[in-house]
């Protein structure tokens, strides 16, 4: 898959007015923009991963327990990482959350919220998800700092 496809996926599975929220306190980002630029970097950060044994035995693993590609995880897994932002009310962002995760294709979307998405904010679920992990972390840590 593309990155443009995952783009346009990505894009038409989130509605609009959670789409344009603000998604940081400090800096001027839709949730959509820093969404995707997770996803983005998440994504690379995975390609290089991807080149090691072990971290591409890995990631084909996990994509086979979620039901998407390797780079749709990836990619996905930042996209989805503030998926609690998405509302107001935790509960309501989480529907919100699960309802694109489904459009996304991802097969089992409670663990892949709580076990992927939330893997920038929260600790590594177990070994097997450590590649995914260091990629959204990562990508999240990139996003909110100010690189010069």
């Amino acid at each position: 898959m593309t990155l443009v496809s995952l783009l346009e996926t990505a894009m038409a599975s989130i509605p609009f007015e959670y789409a344009v929220a603000s998604a940081k306190y400090k800096s001027p980002q839709s949730l959509i923009f820093h969404s995707i630029s997770v996803g983005t970097l998440a994504l690379e950060i995975c390609n290089a991963i991807s080149t090691t044994e072990m971290g591409k035995r890995q990631l084909e693993s996990l994509s086979k327990e979620y039901g998407v590609s390797a780079e749709e995880l990836c990619f996905y897994g930042g996209f989805l990482h503030d998926w609690k932002k998405l509302s107001g009310n935790i509960r309501n962002s989480e529907e919100i959350a699960k309802s694109v995760a489904m459009k996304l294709g991802i097969k089992d979307v409670g663990s892949f919220l709580y076990n992927i998405s939330l893997t920038a904010e929260s600790n590594l679920p177990d070994n097997l998800h450590t590649p995914l992990w260091v990629a959204v972390k990562l990508a999240d840590m990139m996003m909110i700092s100010d690189i010069k």
